[in-house]
């Protein structure tokens, strides 16, 4: 029977790690985890502004609020801010009704 060397084991199992740790890090990029806020294309509308906040990470009573005092004949410019806000994962749900209730 053969000698295991501890020291080649725990080489060879800290490099298994940094392959596995790199191979998350890039099926999460590639996934889209690496880009968090995503532009829409320049040509939002209040039906682009609503499908983004409902398609949000914000509560449901949140999302109700955000629609309702959302205004309708606000320009592409604003409703492209109301949709980065709504796709953007850093903020909490109420933070984003607070920003979208200080814009409308």
């Amino acid at each position: 029977m053969r000698n295991i060397d501890i020291k080649t084991v725990s080489k060879n199992v800290a490099l298994l790690g940094k392959v596995v740790c790199y191979g998350l890090v890039m099926v999460g990029y590639v996934s889209g985890i690496g880009n968090k806020h995503k532009h829409s294309s320049g040509n939002a509308r209040y039906s682009g502004a609503v499908n983004a906040i409902m398609e949000s990470d914000m509560f449901s009573c949140d999302k109700t609020e955000a629609v309702s005092i959302l205004k309708r004949d606000g320009d592409t410019e604003f409703y492209e801010a109301i949709v980065n806000i709504a796709k953007n994962n850093d903020m909490f749900s109420s933070d984003k009704l607070e920003t979208i209730r200080a814009l409308s």
